[in-house]
């Protein structure tokens, strides 16, 4: 079960999604309440630190819960794209109670992957367990990450809640979203642009992207 760039919602040529491929509050909760209590919380930490598949497989939990509470943040280390590591800020009791939901199924284990398995077998079998959902990709749990970051630095960017990324608010990326941005939050259209590319930064950063423009294939 590859995700393909179409299912990540990554545009083949202009680059900039207008599919929303979030995965809704109520599909989530379908899927993670009818497949195996490790795949689902997996799951949640997928949907809670904007992991990747193979990232949430080798999350080591444990450690990972240690270091949130001590730090209000975790390190994402194993298995990342090109070995980059990345910090995600711990904001949310919904985030502790995730990783602690992983720790507790993970138990001797040095992370979600059963210790009598490799990652290509753990990988199989939960992609053929997720396959038998339609229209799901646990990627899709990434993309409500990227927007839940977006819409809440927003908030405490401009004190405005529930201003919403392009692909969610159905407007055209660019002039037509920066015009929208003025409008809800009383600023002109070019200072609603700079705080929108600083929110697509910290986006950015915590998908472990380097690039800005990344965020166009999740926000739009």
């Amino acid at each position: 079960m590859r995700v393909t760039a179409s299912e990540a919602g990554i545009p083949n040529r202009s680059g900039i999604t207008t599919v929303n491929k979030a995965t809704s509050t109520q599909q989530h909760k379908h899927v993670v309440a009818n497949v195996n209590e490790r795949l689902s919380a997996q799951l949640d930490t997928q949907r809670e630190l904007g992991l990747r598949f193979e990232e949430a497989a080798k999350f080591d939990a444990k450690s990972a819960l240690d270091e949130a509470n001590k730090t209000q943040q975790v390190t994402i280390s194993d298995g990342t794209k090109d070995g980059r590591d990345r910090y995600v800020p711990i904001t949310q009791q919904s985030q502790i109670d995730a990783i602690k939901g992983a720790a507790d199924i993970q138990q001797s284990d040095r992370s979600m992957i059963p210790s009598n398995m490799s990652y290509a077998e753990y990988q199989q079998q939960s992609y053929r367990e997720l396959s038998q959902h339609q229209n799901y990709h646990s990627h899709g749990e990434r993309h409500a990450f990227a927007q839940h970051v977006c819409q809440n630095e927003w908030a405490k960017q401009s004190g405005v809640p529930d201003i919403k990324p392009p692909v969610v608010a159905g407007i055209g990326h660019g002039c037509r979203h920066h015009q929208y941005l003025a409008e809800k939050t009383q600023m002109t259209p070019n200072e609603a642009k700079a705080i929108d590319q600083e929110v697509r930064s910290i986006v950015a950063e915590q998908l472990g992207h380097s690039r800005i423009d990344i965020t166009n294939y999740y926000l739009g």
